[in-house]
């Protein structure tokens, strides 16, 4: 066998090799976390958006009423709206979670990490 083609050979095989090892790795990643972060009860996320309120974990219980909420949960709601829709911003605590969802102290909300910014709080 001619030495160029040895030499091709092997190159051809190191670039396969680094191939399906990139593919792999990229590949094992997206299946790890098929839907994205998923969220931690107890944690404390920021709104990157603003999210209704719902009743129960689905959209067919119906988006809350601002005078079903706390008064303090009326303070993060955008103003003049029947809906319960807390602004971009307000701070939740996830209490519970359900498939997408995530219960809060004021109701559900329909989770996607990408509207939702996990934050740390200081303690004491």
């Amino acid at each position: 066998m001619n030495k160029n083609i040895k030499k091709r050979i092997a190159l051809l095989l190191t670039l396969a090799i680094t191939m399906m090892a990139t593919f792999a790795m990229f590949s094992l990643d997206i299946y790890a976390q098929p839907h994205g972060r998923k969220p931690v009860v107890g944690a404390t996320y920021k709104l990157k958006e603003p999210k209704y309120v719902y009743r129960n974990h689905n959209k067919k219980s119906g988006v809350k009423k601002v005078a079903e909420l706390s008064d303090t949960a009326k303070k993060f709601v955008i103003k003049g709206k029947k809906k319960a829709r807390f602004r971009k911003g307000t701070v939740v605590t996830c209490l519970e979670v359900h498939k997408d969802w995530i219960r809060i102290p004021s109701g559900w909300m329909k989770y996607n990490h990408k509207d939702f910014k996990r934050i740390k709080m200081n303690r004491g």
